[in-house]
């Protein structure tokens, strides 16, 4: 009679979520092509470190990727919904 053998193998994770708080009373909103809707965006700076996104930053048409907007002032902006997404 052959005998068989249980291996179990437990995988623990840990997450660690930071939500930090941007909203301010002169918060930028803009229209995101992508997600269709206003949204609020955040400079290419404060989104690197808010998601810490080094060299994932691109045009946004990738999925999986924030998307990238022209602000007003011909600065680039990202879409946080995607962001957040992206983190």
């Amino acid at each position: 009679m052959a005998t068989h053998k249980r291996i179990e193998i437990t995988i623990q994770t840990h997450q660690v979520l930071t939500v930090v708080s941007i909203r301010s009373q002169n918060s930028t909103r803009l229209w995101c092509p992508v997600c269709g809707r206003e949204v609020e965006v955040v400079d290419a700076d404060r989104a690197e470190s808010l998601g810490n996104m080094a060299g994932r930053l691109g045009d946004g048409a990738g999925a999986g990727k924030p998307h990238c907007l022209t602000g007003a002032d011909g600065m680039t902006v990202i879409c946080l919904p995607s962001l957040l997404k992206a983190t």
